[in-house]
């Protein structure tokens, strides 16, 4: 089946979803909520654990669902998080196929919860 799109991030969305079948996005997803509730019984108010990470990046995330940079920045100061920088914890999320770039500023979760 050929398929056409109008643009370069909806052709990056279907590639992604294509590259990546629905039994280890679910197996990803199950991982993630399973760290992030180890996390949440280990997390200190000095530590850097995974969920308040995560939980930054999530309120950093947009109406729209786009995270940014500068956004993550505000929020990990919000949170006192100086240790880790948004950079690295946005190039994790990449890595891991958390998030997907958007734009050279702009990043969008790959699985939007529901």
């Amino acid at each position: 089946m050929v398929s056409e799109f109008d643009n370069s991030r909806l052709l990056a969305e279907a590639v992604s979803n294509a590259n990546l079948p629905k039994e280890i996005v679910q197996d990803i997803t199950s991982r993630l909520h399973s760290k992030d509730k180890k996390a949440a019984y280990s997390e200190t108010n000095q530590g850097n654990s995974r969920s308040k990470l995560l939980r930054a990046m999530h309120d950093a995330t947009n109406e729209n669902g786009m995270l940014s940079i500068a956004s993550l920045a505000d929020e990990l100061t919000k949170l006192g998080v100086v240790e880790t920088s948004p950079d690295y914890l946005i190039g994790q999320a990449e890595i891991e196929g958390v998030l997907l770039r958007y734009d050279s500023d702009s990043w969008t979760w790959l699985q939007q919860s529901s």
